[in-house]
């Protein structure tokens, strides 16, 4: 099924309540983050925001790229009188942070991690530790465990902005018996966890970072399996591939905030220790449990797919991104 982000919303009023299209086209935006070195997960922030709120933006990464859906420019080359939105993503860590990621020289726009040193507003970011550097700007946590790692309590804690995804890209109720897999962290017992799946489920090995080496690593479990390993290549296709899905089992944490948007069962395998993993779970009301310790426990039956706690995460998020408009008109 393809999904265009210019799909209508499902709802239409409180999303229409929320844009002012009129006001943006005289006052534009930068939107930055990590769009154009990062997985699919943080390609999908421009999309969704757009689609929210009506908000033209000039979109920024650390360098000049053109993404499968949109351009980047480099934000050194931003004006600097704009007004800047920074997020999401795990975003405010430190820069040795995201060495492993082979990024360009650092921004000269930027501090430590993605901080600018202009005044921005950060919306839907994630602390993954401890800082006791101050942020100059208005921020939106997007877990307890982030604005605990801030120096001073954001300005508003909400579940990732990628909860609203079912929102403003609505599919039809047309579930496959697929089951997504996706992680860059196998072990002895992943393919026999997997041949378990394939009793009930169509199983779909998929890479959505494969920055992180997740199609390598899972190279040798396709093999065992007889399977292959897809390489998502557009966040509108992940969010088709999962919306539609019956059971996803990702690392990834996009991966299972798009499936817990379209209320898809969904687990965590086992993975290093993520601040933000357990940090998404709490803040969005699932237990600790969705995120395995051993691919022992990988078992449908542990799945927690409940419309009442999607409801109240999707109203966090979008009393959130209203906050988030706000202040931005005053920056």
């Amino acid at each position: 099924m393809e999904i265009s982000y210019d799909s209508e919303p499902s709802d239409r009023k409180t999303i229409e309540a929320m844009k002012l299209t009129n006001e943006f086209a005289s006052n534009p935006i930068i939107h930055f983050g990590a769009f154009d070195h990062n997985n699919v997960g943080d390609w999908i922030y421009p999309i969704l925001w757009r689609k929210l709120t009506g908000y033209e933006t000039a979109i920024c990464g650390l360098t000049a790229r053109q993404m499968p859906e949109y351009a980047t420019m480099a934000i050194d080359s931003a004006d600097s009188s704009i007004p800047v939105l920074v997020g999401g993503g795990d975003l405010l860590g430190s820069t040795s942070l995201y060495d492993f990621f082979k990024l360009p020289k650092w921004p000269a726009e930027c501090g430590e991690g993605f901080r600018l040193k202009r005044k921005a507003v950060y919306a839907s970011v994630g602390v993954p530790h401890s800082t006791s550097q101050s942020i100059n700007g208005w921020i939106w946590a997007r877990d307890y465990h982030s604005a605990l790692n801030l120096p001073k309590w954001p300005d508003i804690v909400a579940p990732d902005m990628a909860v609203l995804s079912s929102k403003a890209f609505p599919v039809a109720e047309s579930k496959q018996q697929v089951a997504l897999v996706q992680s860059a962290f196998v072990s002895s017992e992943t393919v026999p966890a997997i041949k378990q799946l394939m009793k009930e489920y169509e199983v779909q090995l998929i890479s959505t970072t494969a920055w992180a080496g997740d199609a390598e690593a899972m190279s040798p479990v396709a093999l065992a399996l007889g399977l292959t390993v897809t390489v998502v290549p557009t966040v509108m296709e992940l969010v088709s591939r999962i919306a539609t899905a019956a059971l996803v089992v990702a690392a990834s944490m996009h991966a299972n905030i798009l499936a817990f948007s379209y209320g898809v069962p969904h687990l965590f395998p086992p993975t290093p220790f993520m601040s933000k993993i357990p940090g998404f779970l709490e803040v969005v009301g699932l237990p600790q449990h969705l995120a395995l310790q051993s691919w022992k426990e990988c078992d449908p039956a542990r799945c927690i797919s409940d419309p009442v706690l999607r409801e109240r995460a999707q109203r966090m998020t979008l009393t959130a991104v209203k906050e988030t408009v706000k202040a931005l008109r005053i920056m």
